[in-house]
């Protein structure tokens, strides 16, 4: 499985509401024809949350983590030779023009990985947007991971597989998921390759916000040390970007 993810940022002046209404209504149905090779095609539309180590709520640089996931490369370089037949580019492209800042917009694949938390899977968002803010239902927290600068990208998954993760999982016994998403650099539509300002996309999901907010469910404040103190071996910041996500997806054939 490939799983590609797309930084969108909204054309200068456009709501964040008509963002989302065409992004929803116009693009999205305009490319997801366009791609019957994809597996799933899902729209994340973000929302700013403070994050809990450094109390602040950092600037998340776009508007929408956009994943198309596809069976294989192969299958993926298939759809890329079949958008690129007649006059389907140019259709996307201009349609681009309405509703993105531009054409660069960064893209990546993932090396995922996944801890064995109580497990919860959710079933596609075919039919309208989806909140996941844990007002109603799961509450799903992305954040976005730096390393050190003085660390190479090996040396941080490796840290970062057999130490942090083991902090994590001790911390949050009774949340759903816990998955790390490492990053790796992809060209865009233009054949652009553009720099991330992040290593891994990780997530963690709960039953609800009031869940996560749970006092029974909150470390102690020696295990809140030791992951502070375990992330300034890692991380370039404590302040990394938090945010939920206001979900939907195609009904593409994955489903």
């Amino acid at each position: 499985m490939l799983k590609q993810l797309c930084l969108l940022t909204r054309k200068p002046g456009m709501s964040m509401a008509d963002f989302i209404d065409y992004y929803e209504n116009r693009h999205a149905p305009l490319l997801a024809p366009m791609m019957p090779q994809a597996r799933r095609y899902v729209r994340r539309y973000v929302h700013p949350e403070m994050n809990a180590v450094s109390q602040t709520v950092p600037d998340i640089p776009f508007d929408c983590l956009t994943e198309i996931w596809w069976d294989s490369r192969e299958a993926f370089e298939a759809g890329m030779a079949y958008l690129r037949e007649g006059e389907r580019m140019q259709r996307i492209r201009e349609d681009e023009k309405n509703v993105f800042a531009g054409p660069t917009s960064p893209v990546f694949s993932v090396e995922e990985i996944e801890s064995p938390m109580r497990g919860f899977e959710d079933s596609p968002a075919l039919d309208g947007l989806r909140n996941c803010d844990g007002t109603q239902g799961a509450l799903k927290l992305v954040f976005l991971l730096k390393r050190r600068p003085d660390m190479s990208v090996q040396q941080y998954r490796d840290y970062y597989a057999k130490s942090h993760s083991k902090l994590g999982e001790r911390a949050m016994p009774d949340a759903l998921r816990y998955v790390r998403r490492h990053v790796e650099q992809e060209g865009n539509l233009s054949g652009q390759f553009k720099e991330l300002t992040f290593d891994t996309v990780m997530e963690i999901w709960w039953e609800s916000r009031e869940g996560f907010a749970d006092p029974e469910n909150q470390m102690g404040e020696e295990l809140w040390n030791e992951i502070y103190q375990d992330e300034e071996q890692l991380f370039a910041t404590h302040a990394n970007p938090v945010f939920t996500v206001l979900e939907s997806d195609s009904p593409m054939r994955g489903w």
